[in-house]
C-alpha cells in the first residue's frame, strides 16, 4: 500500500469514508454528473517559480502549465490528498 507522506491521505481519511465516497461515484447514473464531481473535487494551479537547470538548454527544456491538487470532500469539508489517494 502507498503511503503518502506530505497530506497522510489514507490515514486522515477512514477506510469506511473512502468506501463511501467510491460507492458514491460509482452510482452516478450519468457521465456529465461524474464529470462535474471530478472538475468540482480537482483544482489547477500555476506554477510560481520555475528554477533553470545549468545543463539544459531552455529550448529544450520541458515546462507544464500549472499544478493539479486534489481534494475529498465529506461531511461538508474538504480534505486535501494526494494524486495516489485521489
Amino acid at each position: 500500500m502507498y503511503v503518502c507522506k506530505k497530506f497522510r491521505c489514507f490515514k486522515n481519511i477512514s477506510p469506511d469514508i473512502r468506501q463511501t465516497l467510491f460507492q458514491h461515484f460509482y452510482h452516478m447514473t450519468q457521465k456529465n454528473e461524474e464529470d462535474s464531481n471530478l472538475v468540482a473535487i480537482m483544482s489547477m494551479k500555476t506554477i510560481g517559480r520555475r528554477r533553470l537547470r545549468n545543463n539544459i538548454d531552455e529550448n529544450r527544456r520541458k515546462t507544464k502549465p500549472a499544478t493539479s491538487h486534489y481534494k475529498v470532500r465529506h461531511n461538508g469539508g474538504e480534505y486535501p490528498v494526494c494524486r495516489n489517494g485521489f
